[in-house]
């Protein structure tokens, strides 16, 4: 877990601070205040909607493994199941992340 976590982070802040300043580079001097509130609003927005969509996503993918999803249980079928339900976040969250960078690429504009 914690090797995956060590790679998340390094990713997030490869990825944030130059997310945030590209942002702030396109937002006039007297709109920097409203382009920072609507990118902290944006980013809180959708990781509320993340870990909505990828929660259902490992209830979905957990199956009917007893005792159940969100319940706490040690039997073989439950860890197993858990095991499979990680797994498709993991498979969901980089697949969306690849999507991500190849509409980034997509997008060019002129640098002022």
């Amino acid at each position: 877990m914690v090797p995956l976590a060590a790679l998340a982070g390094t990713g997030l802040g490869l990825d944030v601070a130059p997310l945030t300043a590209a942002e702030m580079q396109g937002a006039a001097d007297s709109e920097q205040g409203a382009a920072s509130g609507i990118n902290n609003a944006v980013a809180r927005a959708g990781g509320l909607a993340a870990v909505a969509v990828l929660g259902r996503v490992a209830a979905w993918s957990y199956g009917d493994a007893a005792p159940g999803f969100g319940v706490p249980g040690d039997g073989p079928a439950h860890l197993a199941a858990t095991g499979t339900a990680f797994g498709t976040i993991a498979l969901s969250a980089s697949l969306s992340a690849a999507l991500a960078a190849a509409l980034a690429l997509c997008v060019t504009r002129a640098v002022r």
